[in-house]
């Protein structure tokens, strides 16, 4: 199948209010709505191809099992790095649902940071899944059959908007769909859903799934996909695709009624698109009537529950429909129909359809528009016990009290703006922008939820004139960080850092349990603590840099100003670097196009004149990374297209050099960490997939080793020796070089898709990197860290999952040390291997010790898992893997000081 890629990502540019005295916004940036776009695609594209590698989620999240790995929380001397928040931020959350049964049972799930489960109404949550397996949650539904509804389904993969995975051709892909039997504790793939790692398949992408009610002789199951609507009769152990989308289709919808009357709409511009009714979810007619929108893009489909015969539906349909803003011809237009079934088999005279698109609401404000990003966000719902009354979703939230009968009798009731307040604040008011999905609660339709790019809100009045919301991200940490900081002058525990479409939010403790404060609006970029935490210099997208006076204790702030340069340029990447000097924190360091810029007076009242220019490189590509020596005058910079250049002399009379030279591979730079003991010894890292990540200097950049090591990852076959980094080997995104106290000795750390990484030693393309916190962090991007000299206090920012922190065991003992003694001891053998119906496992432990057993498929996904307390001196344990599929399997040994992996081969 054909899978249309639109070169086009949401940006999401926020115009979220700061909060200087509540009246001034934080406006995005209007000339490039593709912002977001283009950063996130060019530092992670193959600079060969200038696409991302296909499948490469998949093929990194099964080499990531491979790798050696230190809990900080189980192996003794291993480094603990503990989730410090934020507690009261959620992000991008499409899965939602309430148990049917218990409705005190939430569960929800964001884009990049997996299952969540509350048990007491949103008050807190627990993540159901694991910190090491995909974390793209997109739906999530219930079995709500008698005696069957401890049953559940989730799907994975966003093919729209999502910065975990950096680009939409190469988008977000999840793994099929994963089920609970235990009513959302645990769940398990459905190994019939497991897509190849290498290329795109029907179940990359799974945008709603629902189940059958109406019958108990199976258990039927249909999912709506990119290839269309695949339905299973055996509780998903396997499937059939039912209704086909054509070679336009880029999106599907699947809704059911109690009495087991499916609707779909599959998009497109060919004739396969459209709306369909089924009466066993096998057997499809097309009812949409001739006069439907010829362009369908994404659709939303909501039934009314107390009327099922009346379907509603929202679509983002090109050049038809309503415009979202009255006075642009060419802004986006959506449509908006009702079908209401008559009789037979409810097509043509038997179905009634009323095309209500021209009372969606309009505003030439983006505050009040109906804006769907590019099909980014868009949902649905009808109140249960009112048919008439209908929640409908962009970027804002709006009911409609005679589903859109007129323009008259709609409301808006959150994201940029609401009726009924004075002065609407979102970050003040509850719910936020960035509409996904609306539930009500079971046996009170009054209570409803909605998800949304700041996670959950609740209403307990949903018709109420002025909505009241309560935010319910209380623990349910799933905010997108781009970067992170904390403050380097004084030891306390302060943390701040810019998230995805949240702003910039700042906390004081390394307790989990506390709120963190915002600090800024809009797409939240690079932050930087000085004087103590009392100054923060804070960014949002396009660089637009704050100086912000602050309470280090509360976080609120006292005052800001913009110091951005007087003269304007247009080369900002949507998430733009800057750094302070660690010589001298008063100073910055600013990139603009191939010039470097310094501000050497942060603190002066007339800040913004203080800029001049450190070097022009004169070369058409960008500086992307900025690393500034500690003990002398010396700055390296990076670029989009390799170069590396040294700057001597950088606060006066500066020289430039060029210091590439023997780098062979490599692109964007992300990071570029200077030895604080030495300016001659410095790390680079390129986040691009398949070119090697990190190089090392000693001797100022006149010549570069690959350190990547174990990080490179398996090359695919066929490749020669001289392109051996193209393979499964994960982005690199960020290092830091940390000095023990044992002389020349450091802890070097690097942040990956696949998580945290730490070095003792550095031993060029031998150098072995392990895992950290692989119980908390575990396989979350992480893309920014931040280390304080002084006492090793260490954050760490997590695209998906908040902040974590540790104090680094400045002795140089990251936890290294022992597992890789006990590794060599220890004795683990499988057999049969291959093996049909069991396979044995027999190991050697030289204590007692509780050891977990995990078996992974190759696309990284556990398939199986074992713990318990196993004796020293010999062991065996026997598995089961009769249910498992033909194809090779990791066999992963976990225990207190040691983690160990093999490969398996069933037949």
């Amino acid at each position: 199948m054909k899978r249309v890629f639109y070169f086009v990502v949401v940006a999401l540019l926020s115009f979220q209010c700061s909060i200087d005295n509540g009246q001034n916004r934080d406006s995005a940036n209007t000339e490039s709505p593709e912002g977001r776009f283009e950063y996130e695609l060019n530092r992670l594209k193959d600079p060969a191809t200038g696409k991302i590698p296909e499948g490469i989620k998949f093929r990194e999240m099964a080499f990531s099992h491979t790798l050696p790995q230190s809990s900080g929380l189980e192996r003794s001397g291993a480094q603990v790095y503990e989730p410090i928040g934020p507690y009261n931020v959620g992000g991008r959350t499409r899965a939602l649902a309430f148990d049917q049964e218990n409705p005190d049972i939430i569960l929800a799930g964001g884009v990049s940071g997996g299952m969540w489960r509350s048990t007491d109404g949103g008050q807190s949550w627990n993540r159901t899944t694991s910190s090491m397996d995909i974390s793209s949650v997109s739906c999530v539904t219930q079995d709500v059959r008698s005696g069957k509804t401890d049953i559940w389904y989730y799907g994975t993969g966003e093919t729209r908007g999502n910065s975990a995975s950096k680009s939409s051709s190469a988008s977000y892909n999840g793994n099929g769909v994963f089920k609970s039997t235990d009513n959302g504790q645990t769940w398990t793939q459905l190994t019939s859903t497991s897509t190849e790692p290498q290329t795109f398949s029907t179940w990359s992408a799974v945008f709603t799934i629902t189940t059958d009610p109406s019958r108990n002789d199976s258990d039927i199951v249909l999912a709506s996909t990119e290839s269309g609507i695949m339905r299973s009769n055996d509780g998903g152990d396997s499937w059939k695709n039912v209704l086909s989308g054509g070679f336009t289709t880029d999106w599907s919808e699947v809704v059911g009624t109690s009495s087991g009357i499916f609707y779909a709409h599959i998009s497109g511009s060919d004739n396969s698109a459209g709306i369909y009714r089924s009466t066993d979810g096998m057997n499809w007619l097309k009812i949409s009537p001739s006069n439907f929108p010829n362009n369908q893009q994404r659709g939303r489909l909501a039934i009314a529950p107390s009327n099922e015969n009346i379907v509603y539906f929202f679509c983002r349909t090109p050049g038809a429909g309503q415009n979202i803003d009255p006075s642009e011809p060419n802004s986006e237009s959506n449509s908006f129909w009702r079908y209401r079934f008559l009789s037979g088999d409810g097509t043509g005279s038997n179905g009634e359809w009323l095309d209500r698109s021209s009372n969606l609401p309009q505003s030439t404000e983006g505050d009040n528009q109906l804006n769907t990003f590019n099909n980014y966000c868009m949902s649905l719902a009808v109140k249960p016990d009112n048919e008439d009354v209908v929640f409908i979703g962009g970027t804002n939230l709006f009911r409609t009290t005679d589903g859109f009968a007129s323009s008259s009798n709609t409301a808006q009731l959150g994201g940029y703006d609401a009726q009924g307040y004075n002065n609407y604040r979102y970050i003040r008011d509850g719910q936020h922008p960035d509409q996904h999905n609306v539930k009500f609660m079971p046996g009170n339709p009054d209570v409803m939820l909605a998800s949304s790019d700041g996670g959950i809100h609740k209403t307990e009045d949903c018709l109420a004139f002025k909505v009241i919301w309560e935010d319910l991200n209380n623990g349910y940490i799933t905010s997108q960080f781009y970067a992170v900081g904390t403050v380097h002058d004084a030891e306390i525990p302060l943390a701040a850092g810019g998230t995805q479409d949240n702003g910039t939010w700042f906390t004081n403790t390394s307790t989990l349990g506390n709120n963190w404060e915002k600090a800024r609006g809009a797409d939240g970029a690079y932050t930087a603590l000085t004087n103590g935490g009392a100054t923060a210099f804070i960014s949002t997208q396009y660089a637009n840099i704050q100086r912000t006076d602050m309470d280090p204790i509360t976080g609120n702030v006292l005052n800001r100003e913009n110091i951005m340069p007087n003269f304007q340029w247009a080369s900002y990447s949507f998430v733009h670097p800057f750094t302070l000097d660690p010589k001298d924190r008063n100073k910055m360091y600013l990139p603009i196009f191939n010039e470097l810029y310094k501000n050497v007076n942060l603190a002066s009242p007339f800040v913004k004149n203080n800029w001049s220019q450190v070097a022009d490189l004169s070369i058409n590509a960008n500086i992307k990374a900025i690393g500034v020596a500690h003990n002398e005058d010396v700055v390296y910079v990076g670029t989009d297209a390799k170069q590396i250049y040294r700057i001597d002399n950088a606060n006066s009379n500066s020289t430039v050099s060029s210091v590439t030279n023997n780098i062979s591979s490599g692109n964007y730079t992300s990071s570029i960490a200077v030895d604080p003991r030495d300016a001659n010894k410095a790390i680079v890292v390129y986040s691009n997939y398949n070119v090697v990540s990190l190089w090392y200097t000693e001797d100022g950049g006149q010549s570069w080793t690959d350190i990547e090591g174990n990080l490179k990852g398996t090359a695919q076959p066929g490749i020669p020796d001289n392109l051996q980094h193209l393979s499964d080997g994960p982005s690199c995104r960020w290092a830091e070089i940390v000095p023990t106290q044992n002389g020349d000795s450091s802890i070097y750390l690097v942040g990956t898709s696949i998580g945290l990484f730490a070095a003792t030693e550095l031993d060029g393309d031998s150098t072995s990197w392990v895992q950290q916190g692989t119980q908390t962090i575990g396989n979350v991007v992480v893309d920014m860290i931040d280390v304080r000299l002084s006492d090793g206090y260490t954050v760490v920012g997590t695209h998906g999952n908040g902040v974590y922190s540790t104090t680094l065991n400045m002795g140089g003992n990251v936890g290294l040390a022992d597992q890789s003694a006990y590794e060599k001891e220890i004795d683990y053998t499988l057999y049969p291997n291959p093996a049909k119906t069991n396979v044995n496992i027999s190991f050697e432990l030289q204590q007692s010790e509780r050891v977990k057993i995990e078996v992974y498929n190759m696309n990284g996904q556990r398939v199986l898992t074992e713990k318990k307390l196993f004796n020293s001196g010999k062991n065996n344990q026997q598995l089961n893997v009769n249910n498992l599929t033909s194809g090779n399997y990791l066999v992963q040994l976990t225990g207190e000081s040691f983690n160990i992996g093999k490969i398996m081969t069933v037949q």
